[in-house]
């Protein structure tokens, strides 16, 4: 691999900010994806079976929506949501 000096600034001199739109996710949005989840006791870093999500997701669906949608506003993800492999 080669490398080189110049600065992608060069080969992208206008940069366009707000260039992508993603809609705000709405609750329904969830409970469809959760729908489609696997029902299993087995659970990943965050400790959750999709089992244990599905039984309880109306009852977080509210919290979670507005979560989701101010990480998509700011573009910032909380340090309690970043999982590390």
């Amino acid at each position: 691999m080669s490398s080189t000096s110049t600065k992608y600034t060069e080969y992208l001199p206008n940069r366009i900010l707000h260039s992508v739109f993603i809609d705000p996710v709405i609750p329904s949005d969830e409970i469809y994806t959760v729908s489609k989840l696997k029902s299993k006791m087995s659970y990943g870093v965050d400790e959750t079976s999709t089992k244990l999500l599905m039984k309880t997701i109306n009852n977080v669906i509210d919290p979670n929506t507005h979560i989701v949608n101010r990480i998509f506003i700011k573009g910032i993800v909380p340090d309690q949501m970043i999982i590390i492999f």
